[in-house]
Parts: C-alpha cells; structure tokens; sequence
C-alpha cells in the first residue's frame, strides 16, 4: 500500500515539473510577441529586424500544447511582417502563406478572437482576393466582437471589397456595423462609404432618421468633392 501511495505521488509531482516546464517554455517563446503586441496597440515603430527575430521566435506557438492568447501572435507577427516593406518579395509571400496556416490552427484553438478572424481576413484577401472565406471570416470577427471600435471601419472596407459574396445574414451583420461606424464617427463613415462604394447601403441604414441621412449626404459630398 505504501508503495502504491509513494507512485501516485511521484507521478503527481512528475506531472506537476512537466507542466511547470511547458508553461516555462511557453512564456519565454511568447514573450517577444507580447511586447510586440504592446507596441503595436500603443502605436509605437517597429523595425523589420525586431519584427523578423519576433517571426523566428514565435513560429510554432500556435501548435503548442498550453492554450491562451499565444497562439494568435504568429498570425500577428506574419501580418506585420508582410506589411513591411524592407522585406524583400519573396520572403514576404512566404511568411503570408505561413501565417495564415497559422492563424486557421489558431482560430480552432481559440476561436473567440474577433482581430484574429479579421487578421484570417486581410491574409485570405491578400493571398487569393475576393473571396467567400474572407466573408466568412469578417462574419466571425463581427459575431465575436460586434461593436469593436478598432475593427468596424476595417470590417466595411473590406465587405466593400468583396462584395459579390454577401448573403442576407451577412448583409444585416453589415448594416448593424454601419450604425456602429455612424455612431462613431460620421465623417469616418461617410469617407469609408465613398472610397469602397456603398454609399446606398449606407443611406438604406440611415434613413431611419432624416437629420441623419441628411448629414450623411452633407458628409458624403464634401468627400467626393
């Protein structure tokens, strides 16, 4: 019996080292990308040779054992990555299709992150066009995030893009976006209306209330001008 009790304690403790290590592993692989995830959100520069030593370091993470916000910083980082331009072509079509196979095993890991779905949807855009799985996508950062600030402007344009795959659910998930962008910002609004063409959706939405649809009109004209 004492012998019996003395395994089930090793092994309690060996499994408790193990996680220990992972969770070690983890946070050291991560730590990069969550300093880069910082900057990013506070608007600060960052250079290509910092973003590039970040895509070595956090490639992989998104196939790692321990859940948590981890496994969306390589899509983060393939996503700057390709933006940068000190990056030569080649390199940068590599890391696009690497980081969306990261991004999808991500999001089925963790699917409850809206700027990781419009994260699949600018990689998915830019890598094929237009496309049903960039809507789908857009569909899923709006389910998870409706009213996010940072995202509803992005989400428009880049419905206005691909506009031959909207069905009527998703068109209703856009109208609802286009009351949040208004409430927003109308100017922004009006601007993203124009340059992406939907200036009638946007009247259809507005014209609830005729002081609004009025500005809106205002708005929209000075932009065209």
């Amino acid at each position: 019996m004492h012998r019996i009790q003395l395994f089930i304690t090793a092994g309690v403790c060996l499994a408790g080292l193990i996680l220990s290590g992972m969770w070690l592993w983890t946070g050291h692989k991560s730590w990069q990308g969550f300093m880069l995830e910082r900057r990013v959100e506070q608007s600060q520069p960052v250079t290509a040779v910092a973003l590039l030593e970040v895509w070595e370091e956090s490639r992989g993470l998104e196939r790692t054992i321990l859940p948590g916000r981890h496994v969306h910083l390589t899509g983060l980082t393939a996503q700057l990555l390709v933006q940068e331009q000190e990056i030569y072509p080649g390199r940068r079509a590599d890391v696009l299709v690497q980081g969306l196979e990261a991004a999808r095993h991500a999001l089925g890991r963790d699917p409850a992150e809206a700027h990781a779905w419009a994260r699949k949807a600018w990689m998915e855009y830019a890598l094929n066009g237009v496309s049903p799985e960039v809507i789908s996508s857009l569909r899923m950062s709006v389910y998870c995030m409706p009213a996010g600030r940072s995202l509803v402007f992005w989400r428009i344009r880049m419905s206005g893009l691909n506009r031959q795959f909207w069905d009527e659910d998703f068109e209703a998930l856009l109208r609802r976006q286009i009351i949040y962008a208004w409430r927003i910002s109308p100017q922004m609004l009006a601007r993203t209306a124009v340059e992406k063409e939907m200036e009638e959706l946007a009247r259809q939405v507005l014209s609830r209330s005729p002081e609004d649809l009025q500005r809106f009109e205002e708005l929209a004209g000075s932009v065209s001008r």
